[in-house]
């Protein structure tokens, strides 16, 4: 951004703005978009499911990372106002008449006690009335149940520092975070003006840690990075990390995975641009898994690759270029198989075949994710289900956890050196 003239704040003025003319060009035709309406984030959805509109088969999801750039656009005509709500500082005027646009507009099917449900879809209800969450309201729109926390959160916090800049001055003036964003590298702006932090010394700077005694690094998505059980600590790569530091507690477990993420976000740094499709994250692909040197890695993206519409042999294809990397390297991989996952017919069927192409192709290096935890036809069990209808809970991750551990990668890998 300094190459570019430019700061965090400009640069968040600037995405706004861009946000905003998403929604005004509206490429895709989505009822309801326009400049006064918009706001794509992470949320809740109606379905995972493919349907046509404007002459064209679109994936419609649950939960997703909803989107827009130059290279990948994830976008179901599904709307968050705190998108808008949570931008009030850098575009004030645009914002709030986004914000009271929608209250009116949609009024208390949108607005209520605690303020805006997460999120809703005026095409949904042109299409279909089904759904795996939230509910239709006829010739209207579809709209989620819930109210998160994490989206009133910035919308609050964002009207304080729009009205009084509180918050962030609270920050400004922390010196934990002065002193960190500094020792990071950061410079210019208030960071120059900010007082040095000399009542809270530093400490010593400690010897550095020593090598582990073996390193697992896991890349996957949402269930691997930990959603769904109710105690964080309950997910299976948390209860996989405490029972291999029982062992040995110079084990270590990097868990690099991020919920959203597909295969294509693990491939390499140098991995080709493929239309459509998310570009490899640098923080948490496969490129970044090998220069923490392992001794072994996981792969667990379980589902987002058929909710986003990626053919099974896509998905195929790069768990192999990554397996093929890691091993040139002499690190074993393991992969989990996908998941059951309430999708449509189509879309169920291609999560099984994935499973159990995987078995067939990397044998005993697979982690069975699927068996025990859904219904026969590949939807998730009631038992199993976190309650969004995508995530699964504590006992799942008990069950999979229960699996990892059967598979014996710690003793393998020693074994074998």
């Amino acid at each position: 951004m300094r190459e570019k003239g430019i700061d965090y704040f400009e640069n968040s003025v600037r995405a706004t703005r861009a946000h905003r003319q998403y929604a005004i060009e509206n490429p895709m035709g989505w009822l309801g978009y326009g400049e006064d309406v918009w706001g794509l984030t992470a949320s809740d959805g109606p379905k995972d499911t493919t349907m046509v509109w404007n002459g064209e088969p679109r994936p419609f999801r649950t939960y997703s990372a909803r989107g827009a750039s130059m290279r990948y656009v994830n976008d179901d005509g599904t709307i968050a106002p705190t998108a808008a709500g949570g931008s009030l500082p850098f575009l004030p005027r645009e914002t709030i008449r986004a914000l009271m646009t929608m209250r009116d507009r949609y009024g208390s099917d949108l607005y209520t006690q605690y303020g805006f449900l997460d999120a809703f879809n005026p095409t949904y209800p042109t299409l279909t009335t089904r759904v795996s969450a939230g509910r239709v309201i006829p010739g209207k729109m579809w709209v989620d149940d819930d109210y998160l926390g994490i989206d009133q959160g910035p919308i609050l916090l964002m009207a304080e520092n729009l009205r009084t800049g509180m918050v962030w001055d609270l920050l400004k003036n922390n010196p934990h975070i002065v002193r960190g964003l500094r020792r990071a590298g950061f410079t210019g702006g208030w960071l120059d003006r900010a007082p040095p932090s000399t009542y809270f010394p530093v400490a010593p700077r400690a010897e550095a840690d020593p090598k582990p005694s073996f390193r697992i690094v896991v890349m996957g998505s949402s269930s691997a990075e930990g959603a769904g059980p109710t105690d964080i600590a309950n997910a299976w790569v948390n209860r996989y990390r405490a029972a291999l530091q029982a062992i040995d507690p110079a084990i270590e477990v990097v868990n690099l995975a991020r919920g959203g993420y597909t295969t294509y976000h693990m491939l390499p740094d140098d991995a080709p641009e493929k239309a459509d499709r998310p570009q490899p994250d640098r923080t948490r692909n496969i490129t970044r898994a090998l220069a923490l040197e392992p001794d072994a890695i996981i792969v667990a993206f379980t589902s987002n690759d058929r909710a986003y519409g990626y053919a099974n042999e896509e998905q195929m294809e790069n768990f192999e270029a990554v397996r093929k990397l890691a091993e040139a390297r002499g690190v074993p991989v393991w992969f989990t198989t996908t998941t059951p996952r309430n999708l449509d017919d189509a879309a169920r069927a291609d999560q099984r075949a994935v499973a159990e192409a995987l078995k067939a192709r990397y044998g005993s290096r697979v982690l069975d994710f699927w068996t025990g935890v859904g219904l026969p036809d590949g939807t998730i069990d009631p038992r199993y289900d976190s309650g969004d209808h995508v995530h699964y809970n504590d006992a799942a991750h008990l069950v999979w956890f229960n699996r990892v551990m059967a598979a014996r990668i710690l003793e393998t890998v020693r074994a074998q050196r």
